[in-house]
């Protein structure tokens, strides 16, 4: 149906059909001026010119009627009605008269018999021909001698009518040819703006070939638009190649990017990442003079014990190191399937040493029942390492805690990380990261995702990790927010779709 309606829309659809509506109407005005006005005119003035002549015909018949010598001769009166009977239409060549009936008046004439007093002449049986009246008066007397009634031919008027209808339908069939060759033309003309059209059409579902050859009646404006539409098409190769190779470059560099904020987590981590495998290598190390100065005097249940340990904390380093090591390597942008839980919890790993040296108290809340998301799991951690490290320094920087100032649970700096199913998203899941450090500024919160904008002091921060973060969430088709933010202290909102709510999505995508 859309197809359709396009195609009435078209020119050579639309040109036939105006030639059609116009040719419609003038043979339609042409119609109604016949039998309005044209045919009307035409009979009235057939019926008074035989009325006329029918006049001019009774004049020998009263004259006969009333002889001056007062005899009457009905042999002379039946001549006369023959006579008036022999006049032609010279068009037609049929008589003017097919009958005519004389009806004497007996009180006028009462010396006429009976038999005579209705004198028929000729066909008045004629059921088309059109019946005049002429009474008949004495020449001398003025006296009503009778009536003749003349039956008129109306072969002229049914000829001229006849041949009105052959010239409507010749006009008609002229009408008929005009609108073929009009329909021929129109499909000549248009072809090459259908080619043109059709291109189009094809350039918007990102086809950018040149414009074929056009056949047809190709006007010279024509032939100008196809050259700029070819000009203008060679110029969006041109410019949609050099807008693929900087997007190319920008997703590098994006990547890059990202690599080098996680990068300088880790760096700025290391303090506390010593720490953590700083303590199994003094167990292990504590372990091992042991057995250099107990050797020979350790038993087998001791010996096994200690085994046990050093390679439970050796087991503890491995771990350590291989999540360094994968979370600081150029990752793939491929994305999988995964437990939130686990992601949250290796993040606050990172930051757990930095967390007790600056005493800052670090709560999760796992809502039951979590479905899994879809994503890449180390881009999602880079993004919460992110917003735990800037919780620390906005609550360092309200309490004024210093690295090595405070003991664990001296301050009072609070970090709660809340993960449950997304109450503002359909089929995503939230993750709430709240603290109760000094806050952002009015005025500062539209703009800590752009780019090098910093609320920390010179040299503390790039003011890029906020930004990075934001990026990330666009690309997993999430969102961070800052929820909330005052004096008391600023909340961010993570939403990550669910793997389940993604892979249902794309299946109802269009094949």
């Amino acid at each position: 149906m859309k197809n359709f309606s396009q195609k009435l829309r078209s020119l050579r659809f639309v040109l036939p059909l105006l030639f059609v509506g116009l040719a419609l109407l003038f043979e339609g005005m042409i119609l109604l001026y016949w039998t309005q006005f044209i045919e009307p005119a035409i009979k009235s003035e057939a019926e008074t010119a035989a009325k006329a002549m029918a006049q001019f015909l009774s004049f020998p018949l009263a004259d006969g009627l009333s002889p001056h010598d007062g005899a009457i001769s009905m042999e002379q009166v039946t001549k006369t009605m023959d006579i008036a009977l022999l006049p032609t239409n010279p068009v037609t060549k049929e008589p003017f008269f097919e009958g005519i009936v004389l009806y004497t008046d007996p009180e006028a004439l009462s010396d006429i018999p009976d038999r005579l007093r209705r004198i028929r002449r000729g066909d008045t049986s004629c059921p088309d021909c059109a019946v005049v009246d002429i009474p008949l008066y004495s020449r001398y007397t003025r006296e009503l001698l009778g009536i003749a009634r003349y039956s008129m031919s109306m072969s002229f008027y049914r000829n001229l009518k006849r041949d009105m209808v052959r010239r409507l339908l010749f006009m008609a069939l002229l009408m008929l040819v005009l609108i073929i060759i009009v329909w021929s033309f129109a499909i000549m003309a248009t072809r090459p703006l259908s080619v043109l059209s059709k291109h189009l059409t094809q350039t918007q579902a990102g086809d950018l070939t040149p414009v074929p050859e056009l056949t047809g009646l190709v006007p010279t404006e024509v032939l100008m638009v196809k050259q700029a539409l070819n000009e203008l098409l060679y110029h969006a190769r041109e410019y949609t190649m050099q807008l693929d190779a900087a997007n190319t470059e920008l997703k590098n560099t994006q990547s890059q990017l990202v690599q080098t904020g996680r990068l300088a987590s880790i760096g700025e981590l290391a303090a506390g990442v010593a720490h953590e495998l700083n303590q199994p290598l003094m167990v292990i190390r504590a372990h091992a003079q042991l057995l250099k100065n107990n050797i020979g005097r350790v038993t087998d249940d001791e010996l096994t014990d200690i085994a046990h340990t050093m390679e439970r904390n050796t087991d503890r380093m491995m771990k350590i190191i291989n999540h360094l090591r994968d979370f600081s390597r150029q990752s793939s942008t491929e994305f999988h399937r995964f437990d939130i839980r686990p992601v949250i919890e290796d993040a606050l790993s990172m930051v757990a040493e930095q967390l007790r040296i600056h005493g800052i108290a670090m709560e999760t809340r796992f809502f039951p029942d979590l479905p899994e998301c879809r994503g890449n799991k180390y881009q999602i951690e880079q993004v919460l390492l992110n917003l735990f490290t800037n919780a620390r320094d906005a609550i360092t920087a309200r309490y004024g805690v210093s690295e090595n100032s405070a003991a664990p649970g001296d301050a009072e700096g609070r970090i709660c990380v809340t993960a449950c199913r997304s109450r503002n998203r359909k089929g995503h899941i939230d993750i709430l990261v709240s603290d109760n450090g000094i806050g952002i500024r009015p005025g500062e919160a539209e703009r800590v995702f752009d780019p090098f904008f910093t609320t920390k002091e010179v040299g503390m921060g790039t003011g890029l990790g906020l930004s990075i973060s934001y990026g990330i969430m666009e690309t997993h088709n999430g969102e961070i927010v800052i929820e909330r933010s005052d004096e008391t202290g600023t909340t961010f909102r993570i939403s990550l779709p669910l793997a389940d709510e993604v892979t249902a999505a794309d299946d109802n995508l269009p094949g």
